[in-house]
């Protein structure tokens, strides 16, 4: 957990108020989640007119994320001998984060510290630290804000050292179920509060010109609650609805072996079935890493390896095109509850092109014959995403059928639902592009 910085004599009595501190941005969650230090300990504080900026602050998540890793792979690789001299002399100022002390604090019982203790040894083991986490969660569920944020943040790290588990990845869709609904509770205690403000305010007889301002200042942070609240439960719906379907298998993909077999496919064609193997393992992990913005930056990393392992397979670059699609829904989300700016607009826009072109690139390694029900599926999605861009987005950017880049893309997407063999969905959504387009065709005749 980031330390604030701000100086002591900064400080006032009023700074004792949790809403009068000078916070510092905790890279994290942006604007929402601010340090307080009162009285040695740092505090979150939240703020619960900004929650439903979710997606908006991946930058941060992906900073703080990839800090955590650097930090933990540098502890993991120091030699033994330099980490024990380092303990003796009482040198080794690494972060509780990094060697998993802010989970003893969190439930200090003796397995948890016996796990700590191996931890710091190891503390590059994603399996210590994902066994702590989940003991940490199991002893109760009355956690704070700031344990569900610190237990989210402990196992989604877990999840990039190269090695990925089904089992793992599920740990952090629950944990990251938990923590939207605890920032949901807490953005509903607030708008009560609020209302109770409001509707003190109106017994009033009379009001002065400061009380007014103050008044409509609750209503515009009671609206935003409101807007934000639809966003975080929307997205522990969704959250809840994928934990529903998952598999109990336990599937396991390894970075190194990845990057093994693809200089030995480089060299022959050889492996081909272990291959095989690791793409449809993939294909199980695959929905749980774009349902977690926090993995986000790390999936599309993950995905470049996979181009290079695989090539000439269609499904590495569909792989792509969906964690790009997700992003690309998370933000239009954003866009439509309210944070409406010109950066949003940049990032939507530049999604759409960015998973328009994984699409285009699955689609042309997709064989003439002898297609799978894979290849109807990329088909398929392909014409979805260009549907959902136009449908989603005619309000709020401004486009139209006539413009000549999205009847291009809508004669490919028709090019591409003729390909999909006796589908009602293909169908469907065939006959809603051709209405569209002949829509606007009379329009302008």
């Amino acid at each position: 957990m980031t330390q604030a910085t701000s100086s002591s004599n900064q400080q006032t009595d009023s700074s004792k108020n949790q809403d009068s501190h000078v916070f510092n941005t905790v890279l994290f969650g942006g604007t929402f989640e601010k340090t307080a230090p009162e009285e040695g300990v740092c505090h979150i504080a939240i703020k619960p007119e900004e929650v439903g900026n979710i997606i908006g602050y991946a930058e941060h998540w992906d900073f703080e994320m990839k800090q955590r890793q650097e930090s933990i792979l540098k502890a993991g690789s120091q030699k033994t001998f330099i980490k024990k001299a380092f303990h003796i002399l009482n040198k080794s100022k690494l972060s509780a984060e990094v060697t998993g002390e802010e989970l003893v604090v969190c439930y200090p019982s003796k397995s948890i510290v016996k796990l700590h203790e191996e931890l710091k040894k190891a503390p590059d083991n994603p399996n210590i630290r994902m066994e702590m986490v989940w003991k940490v969660l199991k002893s109760s569920q009355n956690f704070s804000i700031e344990v569900y944020r610190s237990l989210l943040l402990q196992a989604a790290v877990s999840c990039t050292f190269g090695r990925l588990k089904l089992p793992d990845l599920h740990k952090v869709l629950y944990l990251q179920g938990l923590y939207f609904n605890r920032l949901y509770k807490f953005s509903r205690e607030r708008l009560s509060k609020i209302q109770s403000q409001l509707a003190a305010e109106e017994l009033r007889e009379e009001t002065n010109e400061v009380q007014d301002e103050q008044h409509q200042l609750l209503l515009k942070q009671s609206e935003r609650i409101r807007r934000n609240m639809s966003i975080l439960h929307q997205m522990v719906q969704e959250n809840n609805s994928r934990l529903g379907n998952i598999s109990h298998l336990k599937i396991a993909v390894n970075y190194k072996e990845i990057k093994a077999l693809t200089n030995k496919l480089i060299e022959s064609q050889k492996n081909d079935v272990r291959k095989l193997d690791i793409l449809k393992g993939i294909s199980t992990l695959f929905p749980i890493l774009c349902a977690v913005p926090l993995l986000h930056a790390e999936t599309l990393r993950f995905t470049e390896l996979l181009i290079n392992f695989a090539p000439g397979e269609s499904i590495v670059y569909f792989f792509k095109g969906r964690v790009l699609t997700s992003m690309l829904q998370m933000r239009v989300n954003q866009y439509e509850n309210g944070y409406k700016n010109k950066t949003i607009q940049q990032e939507i826009k530049k999604n759409y092109k960015e998973a328009f072109e994984a699409y285009e690139q699955a689609i042309l390694k997709i064989p003439k014959n002898n297609k799978t029900e894979n290849h109807f599926t990329i088909l398929l999605e392909y014409a979805q995403l260009i549907h959902y861009f136009y449908r989603v987005c005619k309000h709020t950017l401004g486009i139209t059928p006539a413009d000549p880049w999205m009847q291009s893309n809508f004669m490919k997407a028709i090019q591409a639902l003729k390909l999909v063999e006796e589908s009602e969905k293909a169908e469907t959504l065939k006959n809603k592009i051709t209405k569209v387009m002949a829509e606007e065709k009379l329009r302008n005749t």
